[in-house]
């Protein structure tokens, strides 16, 4: 099964955000902010892969950042979620290979979640919210020197 892509460059206050469409089994968006950093959507855990709804941030294309409940597969778990209860979660940090890129970036993301906020909720602290402000830390951080 070949992938075919397709890449559109927007540009906006300075800032080129790369948007890639991947046609596999399903459509995929992914938003390159810079070309370390890129946010990618996934299945949640225990969910349909055709159905890409939690997000991750990718920093050198193999450290993934993301924020997800303890115990994510738990009924109780997921009552709570869809009930606006707040869980506890844990933001990860995970490789693609088998050692960390050691960049400064990478330094500052894992810094970040270190101090994370570790409840979540589906209306004020996700994995989307998670990745808007781990950018955010990120690129101001990187902005200011």
């Amino acid at each position: 099964m070949g992938t075919t892509s397709r890449s559109r460059l927007v540009s906006s206050y300075g800032v080129i955000l790369q948007l890639v469409l991947l046609f596999e089994s399903t459509t995929a968006l992914s938003v390159f902010i810079s070309r370390q950093i890129q946010i990618t959507p996934a299945p949640l855990i225990g969910g349909p892969s055709w159905l890409p709804l939690h997000c991750q941030v990718i920093v050198d294309q193999c450290n993934v950042f993301d924020f997800v409940p303890l115990d994510a597969t738990n009924p109780i778990v997921l009552q709570k979620l869809i009930t606006f209860q707040a869980v506890p979660a844990i933001a990860r940090i995970r490789t693609k290979n088998s050692t960390r890129n050691g960049s400064e970036l990478v330094d500052r993301a894992v810094s970040f979640c270190q101090d994370y906020n570790r409840e979540l909720h589906l209306l004020n602290n996700n994995c989307w919210t998670f990745a808007y402000d781990l950018v955010s830390y990120m690129t101001l951080e990187d902005d200011s020197r």
